[in-house]
């Protein structure tokens, strides 16, 4: 089976993106598993240095999120979820892929956003109930669903041929670093009062 092409700068944001996530979600269970456990919790260490650390790649998660939401918006819009995917959710699996791009981009937006006016204080003085850490304990289950869905779909839709595409390193001609702000301003001719718009799966 032929592997399709994902852009270069969609594969850079993304994968980016992902393994930031990821160490968040990692640093976040550890903190979670400590100071929590409502949902359970694994046999394993915890300390308050966890909390400085899950700030830390917060914080670098919020810089990060910023260029990839952007591109999503933007450049990789028909990657998200639409309004007249919803009369084709029945046995399409491409609008069952944008759903789960675009939960996971609000989740993790949400995520990000709720763990801004969080305080340490609240976790080591056992405050769960703040209504910031909920949302933000909410906004991480939801995107882990997500992304698992995301997963599942992509499983089901591509395969692993879908999935190397997204890992390769192969840049075709026209697709290098040097040719990302031509891709932009390519986009937003196209989209301006005279351009219309473009369409797409």
């Amino acid at each position: 089976m032929a592997i399709p092409y994902q852009p270069s700068l969609l594969r850079l944001l993304h994968g980016v993106a992902a393994a930031v996530a990821g160490l968040a979600s990692f640093t976040g269970f550890l903190i979670y598993n400590h100071y929590d456990g409502r949902f359970g919790r694994l046999p394993l260490g915890g300390s308050e240095q966890v909390i400085d650390l899950h700030g830390d790649v917060g914080g670098l998660l919020q810089w990060v999120l910023i260029p990839f939401a952007l591109y999503s918006l933007t450049l990789g819009v028909r990657r998200l979820f639409r309004p007249a995917d919803l009369g084709r959710m029945v046995g399409s699996l491409p609008a069952w892929q944008r759903l789960t791009n675009t939960a996971a981009l609000l989740s993790l937006a949400a995520a990000v956003l709720s763990g801004l006016p969080m305080e340490d204080d609240w976790l080591t003085d056992g405050d769960l109930n703040q209504f910031w850490y909920v949302l933000h304990l909410t906004s991480w289950l939801v995107l882990t669903l997500a992304v698992v869905g995301h997963l599942i779909v992509l499983s089901l839709n591509g395969g692993w041929p879908l999935l190397r595409s997204m890992l390769t390193l192969n840049l075709r001609s026209g697709d290098r670093p040097k040719h990302w702000p031509q891709q932009v301003w390519t986009f937003i001719r196209r989209r301006g009062p005279s351009g219309g718009r473009q369409h797409g799966p």
